[in-house]
C-alpha cells in the first residue's frame, strides 16, 4: 500500500454495478451520466452466463467523497439496477 487513506479525495476508483439485461441502452446511459459529471472513465462489461445480467465495471476519478456519492446515486436510479460494489 501506498500509504494513502482509503477515504482521502480526488483518488481513482474502480466500480462493479450489475443491472438486469433488457432495454439494451444501459451503457448509453452510464456514458451519459459520467459524461454528466464531466469524468475521465473506462466501462468494461460482461453479460452473466444465461444472460439475464449484464455488470459493468466504471474505473473514474472522482475529486471529492461527495462527487463519488452523487454519481453513484445517478448509476443506481438506471432502470434495471441491481446492485454495486
Amino acid at each position: 500500500m501506498n500509504g494513502a487513506k482509503e477515504n482521502e479525495f480526488p483518488r481513482e476508483l474502480t466500480l462493479k454495478a450489475v443491472y438486469r439485461i433488457g432495454n439494451g441502452d444501459t451503457e448509453v446511459k452510464l456514458r451519459k451520466t459520467l459524461e454528466q459529471f464531466d469524468q475521465d472513465f473506462i466501462i468494461t462489461n460482461k453479460s452473466s452466463s444465461k444472460q439475464k445480467f449484464i455488470s459493468y465495471t466504471i474505473s473514474a476519478y472522482y475529486e471529492t467523497e461527495t462527487n463519488l456519492t452523487d454519481v453513484c446515486t445517478v448509476l443506481a436510479g438506471i432502470e434495471g439496477f441491481m446492485m454495486m460494489v
